[in-house]
């Protein structure tokens, strides 16, 4: 059965709001695992950097390429999902995700601090530097709170305010 849609009936504005910030969310999160896969690409292929890890007393963990992509997807839903909630549950879910996601990078810089070689540990701390800043800057834009005249008493861009009084 196809389903039609009413010509005489204005589609939810609201729908549209979400549908395109749905869009943007997707964006940023393909956007920071795509950077990061790049850039191990980089690393491995064109400097001939051994990503590895080392973790207990002697264990040796090659990245690979998967866990990049895998990893940078993982933390960018990661991410998205925290704002979402923030959005429900704060009166400034900007602010607030920003502090958590600056907190998240910061502890997550520890992880490359295992790394076999110095070339590998810097390697690492760009990569997550670089999918940490696509996720905090893209998904940051993304809150309410991006558009500070949306937020004042129900008011546009195009509706700017009362005029002054003279």
């Amino acid at each position: 059965m196809m389903r039609t849609q009413n010509p005489n009936v204005a589609p939810d504005p609201s729908a549209w709001s979400r549908a395109r910030l749905h869009r943007r969310r997707w964006a940023t999160v393909l956007t920071a695992m795509a950077t990061a896969t790049a850039g191990w690409g980089i690393a491995e292929s064109l400097l001939g950097i051994d990503l590895a890890v080392r973790s207990g007393a002697a264990t040796v963990h090659q990245i690979s390429s998967l866990a990049v992509t895998l990893t940078s997807l993982g933390a960018g839903f990661a991410g998205w999902g925290v704002l979402a909630l923030l959005e429900r549950w704060t009166s400034r879910p900007r602010l607030v995700w920003t502090v958590v996601a600056v907190v998240v990078f910061v502890v997550s810089l520890l992880g490359p601090l295992g790394a076999v070689t110095t070339a590998a540990t810097v390697v690492l701390m760009v990569l997550h530097g670089v999918v940490a800043g696509v996720l905090i800057v893209g998904l940051r834009r993304t809150t309410a709170g991006a558009n500070p005249l949306r937020r004042r008493a129900g008011r546009t861009a195009a509706t700017p305010g009362p005029a002054p009084a003279s």
